[in-house]
């Protein structure tokens, strides 16, 4: 009699904790799925800018970058929101500056967005924008606005080859 309640206990605990995991299993969650892989990174003007590693961790929910260059690395960690319907990405690097950006997909490509205050102590509007473009090419693209998105200035544009 102990073993059979041990038994339907030890069923039920796990029924409950499958059901409280969160479940990173839906379109909506692979969406960015195309960013995943090994990535030779060059620049607007064909110069070698870095790598990155993009990978899904901690149950398929985060989906991890690990970019290098020389003498810079960063890290983000990018997320779907099921209740929000938006992604997010939290992003550090060497400096130890952080940023996070809100976004979500527009067609195939997602659009992050955040406000911010330059450097310079003046606000500006960032946005970052990565363009599906196949199975082995993404861009990047960062732009900011100082005119309350009017008009926008490339900061940062990227060509991700996928590596062989």
């Amino acid at each position: 009699m102990r073993s059979t309640i041990a038994l339907l206990f030890i069923a039920l605990a796990s029924t409950a904790l499958a059901q409280s995991k969160p479940t990173c299993d839906t379109p909506a969650h692979h969406a960015f799925d195309f960013w995943l892989g090994d990535w030779d990174v060059k620049n607007a003007k064909g110069d070698t800018a870095g790598s990155s590693h993009i990978e899904r961790i901690l149950d398929g929910c985060v989906i991890f970058e690990n970019w290098t260059s020389p003498g810079y690395a960063g890290k983000s960690f990018n997320t779907f929101g099921p209740k929000t319907q938006k992604w997010t990405q939290y992003w550090v690097d060497t400096a130890g500056t952080p940023a996070e950006m809100v976004g979500q997909f527009e067609g195939k490509n997602l659009v992050y967005s955040r406000d911010m205050i330059r450097r310079d102590g003046k606000p500006a509007k960032s946005r970052m924008t990565f363009f599906n473009l196949g199975e082995n090419d993404v861009r990047q693209l960062v732009e900011q606005s100082t005119d309350d998105g009017k008009t926008w200035t490339a900061q940062i544009d990227l060509h991700y080859s996928r590596k062989k």
